[in-house]
């Protein structure tokens, strides 16, 4: 007998979202699908990669443990895992929750997958449009401040009966821009940091020469001499923490051995 497919994508790893909530588990089939060519685009970071996928194929396994028919797919492209589906189950129709960029909903908006409205944002992108078109400003702008006010008085978030916030007061925006308290040594105040003042002059002083006693010139931080005896790489500064290496997914990868 056919049975309605809910097509889950790699960040919406949760039953509890729109897409599953109310769906019995013996008349759902849940497609997931893995795209060789989504990971082939782009460099990704290789721990990002598995941790993504073993997350995918933990949720199946949830799924199946629940009673729901899962179809996990490895396939050339999000279309391809699709159209095998359907030639192996013959739905009576694809269904998915939005996904949440607009790369992916023109996607499926272009394979007839039906679209159910996303929960995972507690403001949908149909609501934020409609209070846009209600509150911009006079000179076309849109601010933050109206948009959050308007959030807590329709979430009831700390809001009191006639409107107001909890306490008289939406936010603690003032106390948040005060500049630093004084020290305790000499009651001076600490050196503010402009928000315009570029990080290029102080880095590019910090490596600035020093004379052979070790001491700066002025123009940067001391660096250390190195002690008698010492490997010279010894009292080096560490070098930063460089980030995960990022590599291009290799068509030949077995991504059946990635497990939870």
């Amino acid at each position: 007998m056919a049975t309605d497919t809910v097509w889950v994508l790699g960040d919406q790893l949760d039953e509890r979202l729109a897409h599953l909530a109310d769906r019995d588990p013996s008349a759902t089939t849940v497609l997931m699908v893995v795209s060789r060519s989504k990971l082939e685009s782009r460099r990704w970071g290789r721990q990002r990669a598995h941790f993504y996928i073993a997350s995918m194929r933990r949720f199946a396994e949830r799924l199946r443990s629940l009673g729901f028919t899962v179809d996990w797919r490895v396939a050339d492209s999000m279309r391809a895992g699709m159209e095998d589906h359907i030639a192996e189950y013959g739905p009576r129709a694809i269904v998915a929750m939005e996904p949440a960029n607009r790369a992916g909903f023109h996607l499926l908006e272009r394979l007839g997958v039906r679209l159910i409205p996303s929960d995972q944002f507690l403001c949908h992108r149909d609501e934020f449009r409609r209070w846009a078109e209600e509150h911009r400003r006079r000179d076309g702008s849109l601010l933050m401040e109206d948009f959050y006010r308007w959030q807590r008085r329709r979430l009831d978030i700390l809001i009191e009966e006639d409107g107001s916030p909890v306490g008289g007061r939406w936010n603690l925006d003032e106390e948040n821009r005060l500049p630093p308290p004084p020290t305790e040594d000499s009651g001076r105040r600490r050196p503010s940091i402009s928000p315009t003042t570029s990080t290029t002059k102080s880095t590019s002083s910090s490596r600035a020469s020093t004379s052979p006693e070790g001491r700066g010139t002025g123009r940067g931080p001391p660096i250390a001499r190195v002690p008698s005896g010492a490997s010279p790489t010894s009292s080096r500064r560490p070098s930063p923490v460089s980030a995960p290496t990022r590599t291009r997914w290799s068509a030949t990868t077995d991504i059946s051995t990635i497990r939870c």
